[in-house]
Formats: C-alpha cells, structure tokens, sequence
C-alpha cells in the first residue's frame, strides 16, 4: 500500500542520451521531463523548468495523467496547454475536471527541435 498521507512534490531532469544539443549550448536548453503530483481539488497545473529553455518552441514527447492508486480513478486526459501560459520557464495545464485525491501525477517531456 502507498501512504498518501505525506505526499512531496520533486521535479527532475532526465537528459536523453540519443538528443544532442547544438554547439554552445547545453541539453538542459532542449529537453525536460517530469512527474508532477496534482494537488487534490486542482483543475490546472503550472510546472517550473529546472533550467530556462531557448524558446517556446517546444513539443510535448509525453503529456499525461496517471493514477495507479485509486480503484476507479477519473479520466483526466487529456491535458490541455493553456496560452499563453507556455514561456521559457515553464507551462501551465488545465485538466478537463480536478482532482478528487492525491493520487493523480503528470506526467511531461518536452523538446525543442534543433533542426
């Protein structure tokens, strides 16, 4: 059994190998991903970069909600970028309802195109 009762929030950066990031610059510029808790009750989501991309210009590899906890979780899927919330730190989410425990991440990658 998963305790819920003391949920943390941690964001982390994930550098695919098979990316490779223009000269002068770094992969933190180009690619991040995470899994982000969505809060009980919360229809929207905001998540922070770790580092500042290059541009707006990112693509989503991944973009979905999970819940492998509860026994009849509600379909949140799927998330809609909301403009014009999406800057070089970061994006925000709307979800199509909120979420009625905290057992629901999302989960993200992006990707600036370097060609």
């Amino acid at each position: 059994m998963i305790d819920c009762t003391n949920t943390t929030e941690s964001s982390f950066q994930v550098l695919d190998a098979i990316d490779v990031a223009p000269p002068g610059s770094t992969l933190a510029q180009y690619v991040e991903s995470g899994v982000t808790n969505i809060p009980n009750g919360s229809s929207t989501l905001t998540i922070a970069f770790l580092t500042t991309k290059i541009s707006t210009a990112y693509l989503f590899d991944e973009s979905y909600v999970s819940n492998t906890v509860d026994a009849n979780p509600l379909v949140l899927n799927p998330p809609e970028i909301i403009q014009p919330a999406k800057t070089t730190s970061g994006f925000t989410v709307a979800f199509n309802g909120a979420a009625d425990s905290v057992n629901y991440q999302y989960v993200w990658k992006i990707r600036i195109p370097t060609s």
